[in-house]
């Protein structure tokens, strides 16, 4: 069995080391099979559960698998959006549980490489340019939620920012990011 990510309003809240040590104990034991519980996130959860398959059936290193990834997915800006999944999945840039608050403040971060991806993609294909534009409609729900989560306000005071999370996440959806 494994989880990813943690439950947390489908953003990144896992450690990619632990889930390089749960594929390899499970080719080193014969494992027959692996219980996946993931979010639907199209980037919190499927790259890395593409990486994790590609592993267990080809024996493709877990980073060589998202560096594919990266290059096919996003050509120019690939380095940028491998360095946003490694911190989205390294322990000690993503905290989970009680100290998942701790997440909104890289925020910025995310939004610097973002930029960067989007400078580097100017010459892409609209294709690339497209799941640009998704990764950004991502980020933006990431910081509705976290500004949601965390206010330190009432739950009837606070109402109107989960009516537009959820409002914002209709309006996207034919993205499918979440």
């Amino acid at each position: 069995y494994l989880n990813i990510p943690q439950w947390g309003g489908e953003t990144p809240m896992f450690n990619l080391e632990d889930l390089k040590q749960t594929l390899q104990r499970t080719k080193e034991k014969n494992g027959q099979g692996i219980v996946w519980e993931a979010s639907p996130s199209k980037f919190a959860s499927l790259p890395f559960l593409l990486a994790a398959n590609s592993y267990l059936k080809d024996n493709m290193p877990v980073d060589s698998s998202l560096r594919l990834f990266c290059s096919e997915m996003f050509g120019a800006a690939q380095n940028s959006i491998y360095t946003l999944l490694q911190l989205w999945s390294d322990d000690k840039s993503v905290t989970v549980y009680n100290f998942m608050q701790d997440n909104k403040y890289k925020i910025p971060l995310y939004l610097q490489l973002l930029q960067k991806a989007v400078q580097q993609t100017q010459n892409e294909t609209s294709v690339v340019k497209e799941r640009i534009q998704e990764l950004k409609a991502y980020l933006h729900y990431m910081v509705l939620y976290y500004d949601w989560l965390f206010d330190q306000k009432s739950y009837q005071s606070k109402k109107e920012k989960a009516a537009a999370t959820c409002l914002y996440l209709a309006k996207v959806n034919k993205l499918q990011i979440v």
